[in-house]
């Protein structure tokens, strides 16, 4: 009989017949490595695959509620402003017995005030060093005032509001904007003089156009004349309403729909009209 002979190339595992796994194992042989891909490794594939083909339509899904919940942080903060605000007017007014602005002999012009509401509550807005920097001898705009008055105070900013914090002549704005019935460079009510009650009467307001420097004796308007009805009126960019502070130290979200009449009441601290509900 003739002897098969084996070249040396090869093993004897090559010519035998297909063995079962327990088999290979037993006798020793070596599986052999499969031709297709392992399924789980197409599954990861698969799944790493599947974000990056909902990523644009995650984003186009949450995008609207990430900027609603944005705005919502902008209005809460730009509210704490308002409060901060309102606590200085009330410590200015324990403490000279009239909210500001002040009218002393400090002013060069006796009768008409030289400098603003907001620079007066400077050191009660935590301000106390730009306070002091203050040339209050000169009017706001002298140019010995150039640089204090050029400093953003953040608390005068709203962070709704996308307009730069520096105008034109290198002034820092505010945002907000007093009562011309209650604080301006005509008027520094007691509390007394608010006969209305102090929970009906602004005292100062949300700005939207025509942001004047907050060391500017004029950074005041009348609520009698409408909301965001252009850069001399109380405005918001808050969808809605307009942030307004109370004299009483609130802050309350009124409608941009307000009834004409009833927000010139609200701005008049002792008109003695009767107040509908807002």
């Amino acid at each position: 009989m003739a002897k098969r002979t084996i070249s040396p190339e090869f093993d004897d595992d090559d010519f035998e017949e297909e063995d079962t796994p327990r088999d290979s194992e037993k006798k020793g042989g070596r599986r052999k490595p499969s031709s297709s891909t392992p399924t789980w490794v197409i599954i990861l594939i698969v799944l790493a695959g599947v974000p990056l083909l909902m990523c644009p339509c995650l984003i186009a899904l949450l995008l609207p509620a990430v900027q609603q919940a944005r705005e919502a942080a902008r209005r809460t903060q730009s509210r704490n402003h308002l409060k901060q605000i309102g606590l200085a007017a009330h410590n200015f007014l324990a403490e000279n017995r009239h909210f500001p602005p002040r009218n002393t002999v400090e002013d060069t012009q006796p009768g008409e005030a030289v400098h603003s509401w907001t620079t007066d509550m400077l050191p009660f807005l935590d301000q106390g060093a730009l306070h002091q920097s203050i040339q209050y001898a000169q009017p706001w705009n002298d140019p010995a005032n150039k640089l204090p008055f050029g400093t953003v105070v953040p608390v005068l900013i709203n962070p709704s509001n996308p307009t730069t914090p520096i105008d034109a002549g290198g002034y820092a704005v505010s945002h907000y904007a007093a009562n011309s019935h209650v604080m301006s460079d005509q008027n520094h009510l007691d509390i007394r003089d608010i006969t209305d009650g102090t929970s009906n009467t602004i005292l100062a307001g949300d700005v939207k156009e025509g942001a004047k420097p907050w060391g500017d004796p004029s950074n005041h308007r009348d609520p009698a004349q409408g909301l965001n009805s252009g850069p001399a009126t109380f405005g918001s960019y808050h969808t809605g309403v307009v942030h307004f502070l109370m004299a009483d130290g609130s802050v309350q979200a009124i409608s941009v729909d307000i009834n004409p009449e009833t927000l010139k009441r609200l701005g008049d601290p002792a008109d003695g009209q009767v107040l509908e509900a807002y």
